[in-house]
């Protein structure tokens, strides 16, 4: 059961992060290679810690370890909803003008065009990619790096969790275990 915990959190250390650098999966347009190294590095970043600490673990209460697995689980999966949530809002894609990426917030041209339009989709169906990129290009520098911070936090907390809940579990049953049958209790050796 420890090399199937331990096979996982190497899974969700490594696939995920692939996956985005090579295929873009769920990251914002011409971001993968962040957005897949981040990923990388954060898991690995997750199990070099753990393994540091596997005597630790190993020796923590079963039901410790459940209930930060459990938590790690939760997290992850509220996680991707909330990356779903803004990834939606900030990557509009469209049939015959392409993927724009948008900030969180608009401001001048953009978040004219975007109120005259009705909405970020509106305004890249009536405008096109070249204006609505040349109008979020001239909103305040910080606009796309913060909300790219967000999306790269929140993204990143998704699979690193997974990682470090199912990295947890196999640290702690890591160690070797003997039943020794009294009466009918089993007792760790």
């Amino acid at each position: 059961m420890r090399k199937f915990f331990l096979a996982a959190s190497g899974v969700f250390a490594a696939i995920p992060g692939t996956a985005v650098i090579f295929k873009g999966v769920g990251a914002p347009p011409n971001y993968q290679y962040l957005f897949g190294g981040i990923i990388e590095a954060f898991g690995t970043l997750g199990l070099i810690v753990l393994f540091i600490n596997k005597n630790k673990l190993r020796r923590t209460k079963t039901q410790k370890i459940t209930k930060a697995a459990i938590s790690l689980g939760i997290l992850s999966f509220v996680s991707l909803i909330v990356y779903m949530a803004i990834f939606q809002h900030c990557v509009v894609s469209h049939p015959t003008h392409g993927t724009v990426y948008f900030p969180l917030w608009t401001d001048g041209r953009i978040a004219r065009y975007v109120e005259r339009t009705g909405g970020r989709w509106q305004a890249l169906d009536e405008y096109g990619f070249y204006a609505i990129e040349s109008a979020i290009r001239e909103m305040t520098f910080l606009a796309r790096p913060l909300t790219t911070a967000v999306l790269l936090f929140t993204y990143q907390t998704v699979f690193t969790s997974l990682t470090l809940a199912f990295s947890i579990i196999g640290f702690h049953k890591g160690h070797e275990i003997t039943q020794t049958h009294i009466g009918d209790r089993s007792k760790r050796t």
